[in-house]
């Protein structure tokens, strides 16, 4: 991977503390607030048979996936598992065994809860931690389980007193109260205090060579009790040193054979980055000493301020919560990133944990793991497009084995026309998380700071809140360059995630401006924007043409006014767009700050001549052409909503049925169905969304919305969707005459229908506006003439 001058963070200060060889392992895994979990959950008190269950089920998990493990024991919400002595799993490193062990476990717990808890809903993430302690015989092994079985008589026996006392009547303290012991000395017959025998201490020369004095000396290694304070402080808990900042790794485990079974894309699955982020995000709201945290493909990297007491610093404790808790929260968003997607395996992680003394080392352990990014992910995009082009994968490594980051970046644009500068900064620069004061935030806007002084102040900044105890921070996710000497600044390219072409309608519905953001022109292999002008085809009579004079342009912000070029056109049935017209590069549009603003950016058309005349004939202008006309084009950001229909007696409909109202992204709406299709279909539903008040747009040319409809599946979860873009401009509504197959529909085996319920849901996404601000389009211009 990348040598940066940053890896000496690496060789320093990263070690694998291995445990000691010919001990017998054990991990004991206790879950984590579960007190609060189960009482969330309602589980039955004092035992709830079906959570132990579940608990054996991991266990068994477990032992079918570790081999090494030999032994497993649990009781209540622990389990402990104990590897055999020879054993050189991860090659005994402590770090690897707790961290896989309990997020392992910790997948199992949420993958099987619907098998043990059909009628309860996961509420919360339930997270474990984890402790590893090494035995060096099977007789302390056997006093250790001993121990933990005690543990389990005493305090079971206590709650089943508890919690009867409670459900005869009394109170929580009044039974705790009934339950507590007095500390009581043994006396004899006499009233005398019971004194234990001591053996005397000998001074003797005798001869030890041969069996004769053990045999008459037994006692001196004979076998005592149990002695359960021994195998109970046998644990050593490593503590971090205090003032020092602790950073925990997360990294994925067999991750390429995880994204091969679900089918993730290569070389970057956005939507999986995506849950990535979320865990992320999740994990500082659930830990408010986690001040900043930085992650990319399958890794994330979680900061500690540095007067963090989180679980007094035990190193085990905070490796193995982390891990755990960072899991199912992986698992329980699955569902919410992956709609369509089973998930078909469980995934684990395993952790690191670190101890730095000075903030400007994790700065530039930070900027470390960003160069180890930048070169993964490049050789990764290089390597993919390899194979997509026909290589073998055995070629594709072959091919870029010793290329340095110039190489590559040569062979991805000679090879495939692309600019690796150009791809998604979550890509090339990984996600940063960190919390952000609500109000009155700063901002770091000094561009001759180097991005590690960026960093430490951040950091440092996160550190005073947390040290004062102020929390009222909301978490921020954004993609910055640790590594370079340039300001962080946000990529600001979303708005060329969308596709190819983007169309956009004014108000009179005739006109359409079109912006193609990838556009290359004949002969180059170079981005540029690009413009086109659309005439609606419906609005032309065969046999006639409309000449039409205009202006594209693109403002610029810098200046105060539109720049562009003028082009005209013959509009006739057949030919109903224009030719697109390149304005600027993508490249020259990305690095200017003329054109691009918050992510914005606006476009306009400038008809200057707009006449109708029959073909082959000289084109005469009317009294009411067209002499100005202007529509801007502005993205603005992206508003999303959703709503969930169902239909309770769908089989006895027989008419269109309509929706209530809902609100989504800003507009209120209807879904219309025609369960039996509509005249323009053929054996199929017809589906459609509908605006509510279509006349609130009157005041615009139109808006764009992305639209989802689904049918869902109430069965195996595999929905049937329809997506497209349409414009809302004052019509009722889009959709589709044939949206699904009665046939398939009405397959039972596909869990469409449930009896006689059918669930649709909508999904909506306003990704822009058009205006027109000048004379509108004469609508007689275009009509047939008498």
């Amino acid at each position: 991977m990348a040598n940066s001058e940053y890896e000496y963070v690496k060789r320093e200060f990263e070690f694998d503390r291995c445990l000691p060889p010919s001990n017998w392992i054990v991990v004991r895994i206790d879950g984590c607030h579960f007190h609060r979990f189960s009482k969330i959950h309602a589980f039955e008190k004092p035992n709830d048979e079906n959570a132990l269950r579940l608990m054996n089920a991991c266990a068994t998990a477990v032992l079918e996936k570790f081999p090494d493990i030999v032994f497993a024991y649990g009781v209540s919400d622990e389990y402990s598992f104990i590897f055999r002595e020879e054993t050189e799993f991860y090659h005994r490193r402590e770090s690897k065994i707790l961290s896989l062990c309990v997020s392992y476990f910790t997948s199992v717990y949420v993958m099987k809860w619907k098998d043990l808890f059909p009628n309860k809903e996961l509420k919360e993430p339930p997270y474990f931690d984890a402790r590893a302690v090494c035995y060096p015989n099977l007789k302390t092994i056997r006093d250790y389980l001993a121990w933990r079985q005690v543990d389990c008589h005493i305090n079971n026996q206590y709650n089943t007193c508890f919690w009867m006392l409670v459900k005869s009547g009394k109170s929580e303290q009044e039974a705790q109260l009934a339950l507590k012991v007095e500390t009581t000395v043994k006396i004899d017959d006499y009233g005398e205090p019971i004194k234990r025998p001591r053996l005397q201490v000998t001074v003797a020369h005798v001869d030890i060579i041969g069996p004769e004095f053990w045999e008459n000396h037994q006692h001196i290694f004979r076998e005592g009790k149990i002695l359960h304070w021994f195998v109970k402080k046998s644990g050593i808990n490593h503590i971090f040193c205090p003032c020092n900042w602790i950073v925990v790794r997360i990294n994925a485990c067999q991750f390429d054979q995880f994204s091969t079974i679900h089918s993730f894309d290569k070389p970057n699955d956005e939507t999986a980055l995506r849950l990535m982020n979320e865990s992320a995000s999740l994990m500082m709201e659930q830990y408010p000493d986690i001040v900043f945290a930085y992650g990319f493909s399958n890794e994330y990297s979680f900061v500690f301020h540095e007067k963090s007491e989180l679980y007094q610093r035990q190193e085990s404790l905070i490796l193995s919560s982390c891990s755990s808790y960072f899991t199912s929260l992986y698992m329980m968003k699955w569902q919410e990133f992956f709609p369509q997607k089973e998930l078909m395996q469980t995934p684990r992680f395993e952790a690191e944990a670190l101890c730095h003394p000075k903030l400007k080392i994790v700065c530039e352990y930070l900027s470390w793991r960003q160069a180890e990014c930048h070169a993964g992910n490049q050789y990764n995009t290089c390597f993919w497009m390899l194979v997509k082009s026909g290589k073998s994968e055995k070629e594709a490594h072959e091919i870029l084995k010793g290329t340095l980051s110039k190489d590559k970046n040569e062979l991805l644009f000679q090879q495939f026309q692309m600019n690796y500068n150009n791809e998604p900064a979550m890509f090339r620069k990984g996600s940063c998380i960190y919390r952000q004061k609500e109000r009155n935030h700063r901002v770091f806007e000094n561009t001759q700071l180097r991005p590690t002084q960026l960093a430490e102040l951040i950091l440092q900044e996160a550190n005073d809140w947390l040290a004062a105890g102020k929390f009222a921070a909301c978490v921020v996710l954004m993609h910055y360059e640790l590594r370079s000497w340039s300001q962080w600044t946000p990529e600001k390219r979303k708005w060329l995630r969308y596709g190819q072409l983007l169309q956009w309608i004014p108000k009179q519905r005739n006109w359409r401006l079109k912006v193609t953001p990838m556009h290359k022109k004949s002969g180059t292999k170079i981005p540029y924007v690009a413009l086109s002008l659309t005439l609606s085809r419906s609005s032309l009579k065969p046999g006639y043409v409309m000449h039409a004079v205009f202006e594209l342009s693109i403002y610029n912000h810098s200046i105060g006014s539109y720049c562009g070029c003028k082009a005209r056109y013959n509009f006739d049935v057949k030919k109903f767009h224009s030719k697109k017209k390149c304005l600027i590069t993508v490249e020259e549009l990305l690095k200017s700050a003329d054109f691009l603003i918050d992510d914005s950016c606006v476009f306009g058309v400038r008809i200057l001549q707009a006449d109708v005349s029959p073909k082959n004939s000289l084109a005469v202008a009317p009294d009411n052409t067209i002499t100005i006309w202007e529509l801007f084009l502005q993205k603005k950001e992206f508003i999303k909503g959703n709503y969930t229909w169902n239909v309770n007696n769908f089989l006895a409909l027989k008419d269109s049925v309509l929706s209530p109202a809902f609100e989504a992204s800003g507009h209120k709406w209807h879904i219309r169905m025609h369960p039996l299709g509509n005249q323009y279909s053929t054996d199929s539903l017809s589906m459609y969304l509908v605006m509510h008040d279509p006349a609130k747009l009157s005041h615009e040319s139109g808006k764009m919305f992305e639209v989802t409809l689904s049918i869902l599946n109430q069965e195996q979860g595999q929905h049937y969707s329809r997506a497209g873009r349409f414009v809302f401009n004052g019509n009722l509504g889009w959709g589709w005459a044939d949206f699904i197959p009665l046939k398939i529909l009405k397959d039972p085996s596909k869990g469409y229908l449930v009896g006689s319920k059918l669930s649709v849901k909508a999904d909506i996404i306003c990704i822009g506006s058009s205006n027109d601000v000048q004379t509108p389009l004469v609508a007689s211009l275009l009509k047939d003439e008498k």
